[in-house]
């Protein structure tokens, strides 16, 4: 798994990274390694798509609102954890 979900981060294919990272935790979910390219490449992904943030006919009000939390609770949890 390392070098197959490092490769492909470092080849910025972040959703093949987080799938491999994500089969990694599903038989050990302890590996921190694995769970740091999870994260890191989720972040990636999000990043790529957030133009549908943006776009109205993409994503209502209701969407982007749960989005927003959804973040901010994120936010709110890797800074508690500093």
């Amino acid at each position: 798994m390392d070098d197959y979900c490092q490769n492909n981060y470092d080849a910025k294919r972040y959703a093949r990274a987080l799938r491999a990272a994500n089969e990694a935790l599903s038989v050990d979910n302890e590996r921190l390694d694995a769970r740091q390219l999870a994260m890191l490449s989720a972040v990636k992904v999000m990043e790529s798509n957030i133009d549908a943030y943006h776009d109205n006919s993409l994503m209502n009000s209701s969407d982007k609102a749960t989005l927003n939390e959804t973040l901010t609770n994120i936010t709110t949890l890797v800074n508690a954890s500093n």
